[in-house]
């Protein structure tokens, strides 16, 4: 086409559509449907992953002497049906497309505290990079926000004992994503 001579209105048109996004793909109800089942068939994977969640970062943070606030839950049915009809978004298989079907909270006193737990997150477990982040590093000096460390995780093979964390568990390879901050964040 560069070679081709084209009036200027033509060019700028012809440059904008080939640049343009693939619109996304028209879902169904049965395609909705069908992800909710899937999504309920596995629910109960990921009500055990949080309770595992729950169970090990209790135990790390009294063996560390930290006082925190440790919850986790699954994602409802409601939420995963609604989540995966949001206008301007598309999941080609949202449950292993979406990264908080499973989400953990650790809420402690200090910094130094988050810190602790951080490290603990990131040497304990499979850490996706390119879907962590810490919150509070996009916000300008003078900003106040959503304050807190996320990390989308999977359990590591072979780190974990037994009781704590069933090996049938970490074969799954669920993604959960676990949130760290302090109280005041």
């Amino acid at each position: 086409l560069n070679t081709l001579s084209f009036p200027a209105q033509l060019k700028d048109f012809i440059d904008s559509c080939a640049h343009m996004k693939e619109p996304a793909p028209t879902r169904t109800d049965d395609w909705h449907q069908d992800q909710i089942q899937r999504f309920r068939e596995k629910r109960c994977d990921y009500k055990s992953f949080a309770e595992t969640l729950i169970r090990v970062i209790q135990h790390k943070t009294k063996s560390l002497g930290i006082h925190a606030i440790v919850q986790a839950r699954a994602k409802t049915i409601a939420s995963f049906a609604e989540k995966i009809q949001r206008p301007g978004k598309s999941y080609d298989d949202p449950i292993n497309d979406l990264t908080d079907l499973c989400g953990a909270r650790v809420i402690a006193h200090t910094l130094s505290e988050v810190a602790a737990i951080c490290q603990f997150v990131e040497e304990t477990f499979d850490v996706f990079w390119e879907d962590s982040g810490d919150k509070s590093a996009i916000l300008g000096a003078s900003e106040f926000g959503y304050l807190s460390r996320h990390y989308i995780v999977s359990l590591k093979p072979g780190v974990f004992p037994v009781d704590l964390v069933p090996d049938d568990l970490v074969d799954l390879r669920l993604k959960a994503e676990i949130q760290v901050r302090t109280i005041l964040q």
